[in-house]
């Protein structure tokens, strides 16, 4: 669990929340010493403390567990935890621990890397949560959704191996079970820098050289809330489903991050579904709309290029090449008449995602998900701009055909360049694909958090 907003320090790195100790040795010896404990009357559920707690604070932590694991396990659908754990008798075991853990630290720790439940096609284990002074009360509940919901995805799939679907599905969690969406900066964080891979990043790889990294996977969040949203009954019940398609059996991390994602969001085509996560990202803020998250209107616009329509070139390579899943947005103004055709080209074969949007002098939107041939190695779209004031082009980066992230790094750039075909001859901006460079052309805008 990271610091909350008001505490960022871009400086200070990555915050531990997933701890996966080389063996159940290595896990037990971690767990914190305690001078007392408190036992739930109603679930498996136990709570210790250290001498930098109260008894009367492991009571209201106590509470907090029993009403999240209600809402998480009996409610939305998750898996109960994996039980015995391997200490303490059969309960579900939380440390509180100033010793141990500073303020604002929370993390959950797997007890075993053997699956518990062998025939179910999941590798569930056991764990435990270990959580620090939380200064502010209000963050409590949160936190506890949070930590919980990642002993209930140890209970799934413990093999899965990208962050951003641990971390985004908890922090989602923490709306879902308590009403409390501060994660504002979470998504700031993946909005700032958005060719970065979105699905497969993670802070700790990206964090030194790109500070506005600090809460990546957090931020996956968005692509979470997404899922849940456009291709779920909401409620968490895309998380459900999310986890319920990459489970296995076996320490294999197949199906992975990517089929899942494919499978929730794009009947089985990973490009519709990024195309469908590039709209939900885009339509934030000011530009949001009906066809964003319901929250949308609150989130960080991402960093786009944009374009006067009269100054764009006919072929236009990205400043920041797209790492896989990485994506980019280009915005920009009409008044021709006649057909747009917008299409995206890599000369070493990568595989990419097209999405095309805009807006009406009527007030009327528009936009191509769903349409044929918008991925794949050269993606296409053609769009009549009689009436339309705007239009916005969002590419994403799939990879080479056939991509694995387990076998291949999703920190590769790609060379995607996108050809827009006028339906009149733009004005003479040199030869040959432009790569832009500076600051946004037009009206573009960029946004970080700070």
């Amino acid at each position: 669990m990271p610091l909350p907003p008001v505490d960022l320090d871009a400086h200070f790195g990555p915050r531990d929340c997933l701890v996966a100790p080389a063996s159940s040795a290595t896990a037990s010896s971690r767990r914190p010493d305690s001078v007392g404990q408190i036992t739930s009357d109603v679930l498996p559920l136990r709570v210790h403390w250290d001498d930098g707690f109260t008894a009367d604070e492991a009571a209201t932590f106590l509470a907090s567990f029993e009403r999240t694991w209600v809402t998480q396990v009996d409610d939305i659908g998750f898996n109960a935890p994996v039980l015995p754990d391997t200490e303490d008798g059969p309960e579900l075991d939380v440390y509180l621990s100033a010793i141990q853990a500073g303020p604002w630290s929370a993390w959950a720790i797997q007890d075993t890397n053997v699956d518990q439940v062998e025939g179910d096609g999941q590798f569930g284990v056991s764990a435990y949560i270990v959580m620090g002074p939380i200064p502010d009360p209000s963050w409590i509940d949160p936190y506890v959704a949070h930590e919980f919901n990642h002993v209930l995805q140890y209970a799934t799939d413990f093999t899965e191996a990208s962050l951003p679907i641990w971390e985004g599905t908890a922090t989602a969690m923490q709306g879902w079970a308590t009403g409390d969406t501060r994660y504002g900066e979470e998504i700031a964080s993946v909005q700032a820098t958005p060719w970065l891979p979105l699905i497969l990043g993670d802070s700790y790889t990206l964090w030194r050289d790109v500070p506005t990294a600090y809460y990546w996977e957090y931020g996956g969040v968005l692509w979470v809330l997404h899922l849940d949203e456009k291709h779920a009954s909401g409620g968490g019940s895309g998380g459900v489903a999310l986890w319920s398609a990459v489970a296995n059996e076996g320490a294999e991390p197949e199906p992975d991050v990517l089929e899942g994602l494919a499978a929730i969001g794009g009947d089985g085509d990973l490009g519709a579904a990024m195309n469908g996560i590039a709209r939900s990202r885009f339509l934030v803020g000011d530009d949001w709309d009906d066809r964003g998250l319901a929250e949308g209107a609150s989130f960080v616009m991402p960093e786009r290029d944009g374009l006067f329509a009269a100054d764009a070139p006919s072929s236009y390579r990205f400043e920041n090449p797209l790492q896989v899943t990485g994506q980019a947005f280009l915005d920009f103004d009409v008044e021709d008449s006649g057909p747009l055709t917008v299409s995206v080209s890599s000369e070493v074969g990568l595989q990419s995602a097209l999405l095309v949007m805009w807006w009406g002098a009527d007030g009327s939107v528009g936009d191509s998900l769903g349409a044929a041939d918008t991925s794949g190695p050269a993606p296409t779209y053609t769009l009549e701009l009689d009436g339309l004031t705007r239009v916005a082009v969002a590419v994403t980066n799939l990879g080479p055909s056939g991509f694995d992230p387990d076998d291949a790094s999703a920190y590769t750039p790609g060379d995607q360049v996108v050809t827009l075909a006028w339906p009149v001859t733009p004005p003479d901006t040199g030869s040959g694909v432009v790569t832009r460079t500076g600051g946004p052309i037009g009206g573009g805008c960029a946004s970080a958090p700070g």
